[in-house]
Order: structure tokens, then sequence, then C-alpha cells
């Protein structure tokens, strides 16, 4: 279709035509209207005493045998609508030259279709690494009526999901991590094509500010909730990673206790509970496991006796927890 660039401009072209050369070749970089390998290049001939002459000629490029060409294929296989992606082959080969080791990170900060995170998959697919990748990208919103995003657009309206870049990107990192998993893999390979999706925002704290003669009497003996009113748990689970170091790739459990809903981080690196009514059978609960940190909402507790209390059982049953509210 229209995945194709300009070498030339026409009156370069006019003047240089007779340099132009097309023949039959074993491989080619060009691709059909269907995706496919042609069986013939184009080749610009350069005369060796123009090049001692002139000092014209252009030193071969480190990624010649990467161009885009490559990644419409590879989208295309995958049913990825994207225009102007990099190929993964390209990432996958810069890995390869820079030398990334076993649990190395790969930054992209122009995510675009993903075909970082895809490159670092196929490279530890091949190599027996497990290098991890951080893909950063706006939710550029898609317009129908822009030739290069219709066809995406189309593509999360068909899927249900936001009409944005980024949706695009993940779906594509899903779509390569399933098919490189259905290789045969390097045995060093944790076969771990899984990612998590982070979205900055505000912080989770209420902007809360009162005037002396605004502010009633009952209203300094009653309980503010600091945290404002849209925010879920997981919200204040990701703050409070962040707040306290901890890697936000570590795996994380949510399960029932005392019909509370509870998260452990990494078994007992850190546990939460971000529900009202807390009671002193869940605090023993938690502090039996003897966590490395647990964390309450400032409104877990109905009184501030009830969160005395609970950091009361937390010197006599785990003494070496850091426990935050």
């Amino acid at each position: 279709g229209r995945d194709k660039v300009w070498r030339w401009s026409q009156e370069s072209y006019i003047a240089k035509k007779e340099q132009i050369h097309v023949k039959a070749v074993r491989s080619s970089n060009l691709v059909d209207h269907n995706g496919q390998d042609v069986k013939w290049n184009v080749f610009t001939k350069t005369y060796l005493n123009d090049v001692i002459s002139k000092s014209s000629a252009k030193p071969n490029s480190l990624i010649e045998n990467h161009i885009n060409q490559n990644s419409s294929k590879e989208l295309g296989d995958l049913n990825i609508p994207f225009s102007y992606a990099k190929p993964s082959g390209l990432i996958k080969f810069l890995c390869e030259i820079s030398k990334v080791a076993n649990n190395d990170i790969v930054m992209d900060f122009f995510a675009g279709s993903g075909s970082t995170a895809h490159g670092v998959m196929e490279f530890n697919s091949e190599s027996g690494n497990n290098a991890r990748f951080v893909m950063v990208q706006l939710p550029e919103v898609l317009d129908f009526d822009d030739k290069d995003h219709k066809a995406g657009y189309l593509f999360c309206e068909k899927l249900g999901l936001p009409k944005n870049i980024s949706e695009i990107s993940k779906e594509r990192i899903r779509r390569a991590g399933a098919a490189i998993s259905k290789g045969q893999p390097h045995k060093g390979w944790n076969r771990d094509t899984g990612f998590r999706v982070l979205k900055i925002d505000s912080s989770n704290m209420s902007d809360v500010y009162y005037r002396p003669d605004e502010v009633k009497q009952d209203e300094l003996f009653g309980q503010v909730d600091s945290v404002k009113p849209d925010r879920t748990a997981e919200d204040l689970l990701f703050q409070v990673l962040i707040d306290w170091g901890v890697e936000l790739t570590l795996p994380i459990n949510r399960e029932t206790l005392q019909g509370k809903t509870v998260y452990s981080v990494d078994g007992n690196a850190l546990i939460a509970c971000f529900e009202s009514g807390v009671t002193d059978d869940l605090v023993k609960d938690i502090a039996a496991r003897a966590p490395l940190r647990a964390v309450f909402r400032d409104t877990s507790f109905a009184r501030d006796a009830d969160r005395i209390n609970a950091e009361q059982l937390f010197r006599q049953l785990s003494p070496g927890t850091e426990l935050k509210a």
C-alpha cells in the first residue's frame, strides 16, 4: 500500500536515472503488495573511478539489512495496523552488538508499535538471556480521518479498546509474545513474555486545605479520608511501592483474609490492606506472616485506639515489620 519512501526527488531521478539498474536476485529487501519477498532488486551503479576521484561513496550502513519493509511484513503476520514501524530484527541486532546481558533493561521512550519489546523477546528466545524492557508511549488519540490512523482506529474499535496508539502497542506485544513462545527457544530463556502496564497520574492524595474560619468544631474530631475518591486499591498499592522503593515488577498476590482484600508483594516483602473496618484478627493474621512492610489506609481503623492497638500487635508478633498507614 503506502509503505514506501522517495529516495530521490523527481529532479534527481531525471538526472541520475541511467545509474539505476533492476535485476533478478536470490534474495531481496523488497516486498510485493502481499508482503512477500520479490525475486528482483533495484541497484544504483557506482563507478570505482568516481569513488576514488570524488570520495563520494556512502559507507555501508550498519543497519542496512533491517529496513522498514521487514516491519510491514511482520506486523502483517500479527494483523497489527501501524505505519512506519521499526523492524524487531533491528532491535534484536542492536541487543546483540551492544552485548545486552541477562536481566539488563532495554528502554524505548518512543515505543510506537512496540518493536523494541518484540525485538527484546526475540533476542531472549535466541540467546537464552532474560533481558527486560520498559516501553514508554503517550496515549496519542487516533484520528479516523487521518489515512495513517484509520486502520489503527478501526482495529481498536473492533477489539473494544480505547482508540490510541498505546493500545496498539500493548496488543502487538501480546501477540508477538504468543508467537515467539510457540517456537523453539533457547533452553536458558524463561519464556516470560508478560508485561505490566502502568499509567502516570497525579497523586492519590487529596489536596485538602482548610482556612481556620471554614472548619467546624465537630470536624476537628472526625476522620478525613486523604485519598481521592476515584482511586482504586491497586492505585494505592503502586504508590506505596514507589514510596518505599520496591521494584514494580515483583509478583503481586491478592487474597481474602477475614473478609478483607489483602495484597502481598513478592511473598512477604510487603502486605497491604486498604479497606475500612480492619479488625484485630486481620492484623494478627498479617503480623503472623512477619512481612518486611505492612500498610493500611488511614481510614482502615474506625478509631485511633484501634490504630494504636494494631501497632502494639505488630510490636508483639512481628517487631521487625515497618508499619505505615
